[in-house]
């Protein structure tokens, strides 16, 4: 097994800029990003010990984590904080709020999706999934559910089609928040996010799929927020949620304290880039991150993800 993350940096750890996101053209946003991340780096030596937890750092590949967007911009490279398989865990502040992210470098690790365990009986949370997969380098639930714990809507595990997609409209809940989305890995490993009406047209049948799951609303649809989001609206729980950065780099982030939608959406577009970004719940979520000391095992929920080396 893989060590965890070289470097944690402390929630005190100073904010990416915040002043005119809104109206920064979209390279300058993503450019922002990569400088503000880069000065991170830059200063983690000059933090007081008590804000930064070290381990033993493996050797340096020169590689960044990420590859180049569709937009040719590289985002993100805190090489010290790679693990050995080139994933990244990043604890940070963004719009007085603080979150855990974890991006994923499929290109040397891989997604999963469970809902059963070996006898038949459904995984009630991510306890229960390390029993079965200790070697997981992170978890976390995968999407909004019934109240018979069964997904809302589309499922798909190692290409088996569980659950049919869900295209029902004017119903209550985050799910049905027009629009809401589909999280997939397809059979080459690469991930994507899309409209759940667009999936269909997309995916008349699965047989490209290895593993999907469907929840709502979308956070970021083709580069924008959701429309129904609110800036400084009082709704605020705790969210968890997945981005698309390139299709071989999966952002999941949850956040530390309540926050609402709008700041919530606005990490993955303005601070990762992502043009496709989906909720996967609110004050419920749990999230396994061993590198940032985070280890939220208890629950009881209808799919769980997680992330393995190849």
């Amino acid at each position: 097994q893989p060590p965890p993350p070289t470097t944690v940096i402390d929630p005190a750890y100073p904010a990416a800029p915040t002043q005119a996101v809104d109206t920064l053209l979209a390279d300058s946003i993503q450019n922002a990003a990569t400088d503000s991340l880069m000065a991170l780096a830059d200063s983690a030596g000059k933090l007081p010990a008590a804000n930064v937890r070290t381990q033993p750092a493996p050797k340096p590949t020169g590689k960044s984590l990420l590859t180049k967007t569709p937009k040719g911009l590289k985002v993100s490279a805190l090489n010290q904080q790679q693990d050995a398989v080139q994933n990244l865990a990043v604890r940070f502040s963004w719009q007085q709020n603080q979150f855990d992210a974890y991006l994923v470098n499929l290109n040397t690790s891989q997604v999963h999706l469970y809902r059963n365990q070996p006898n038949g009986q459904r995984l009630e949370n991510i306890g229960q999934l390390l029993a079965q997969e200790p070697s997981l380098l992170f978890a976390t639930n995968g999407g909004i559910f019934t109240p018979a714990l069964e997904p809302e809507g589309l499922y798909i595990e190692k290409g088996r089609h569980e659950y049919t997609l869900n295209l029902a409209q004017n119903r209550r809940g985050n799910f049905y928040l027009q629009p809401n989305g589909v999280f997939f890995i397809d059979t080459l490993g690469q991930a994507g996010i899309m409209e759940s009406q667009a999936f269909e047209m997309a995916f008349p049948v699965y047989k490209s799929l290895q593993y999907a799951t469907q929840s709502g609303p979308m956070l970021v649809h083709k580069g924008a927020l959701h429309p129904a989001f609110n800036k400084g609206s009082a709704n605020r729980y705790i969210r968890s949620g997945v981005g698309i950065i390139d299709p071989q780099t999966v952002v999941f982030i949850i956040s530390e304290r309540p926050v609402n939608f709008y700041d919530f959406a606005s990490v993955f577009k303005d601070y990762y880039g992502c043009q496709e970004a989906l909720y996967l719940d609110g004050s419920i979520s749990r999230t396994y991150l061993p590198g940032l000391n985070r280890k939220g095992l208890d629950g009881n929920f209808a799919v769980l993800i997680g992330v393995k080396n190849i």
